[in-house]
């Protein structure tokens, strides 16, 4: 996925996970991703 939105001109890719989901977190988190925001209104 990375590859092709870096061949299609994307300048980022938005990533969602549970917040309880510290596993999940972190994986990403080793992938380069980072922390950008908490949607609480669901």
């Amino acid at each position: 996925m990375e590859a092709f939105a870096a061949a299609v001109g994307a300048r980022c890719l938005w990533l969602e996970t549970s917040n309880l989901d510290d596993p999940a977190i972190q994986f990403y988190r080793r992938l380069g991703f980072r922390w950008c925001g908490l949607d609480v209104s669901l």
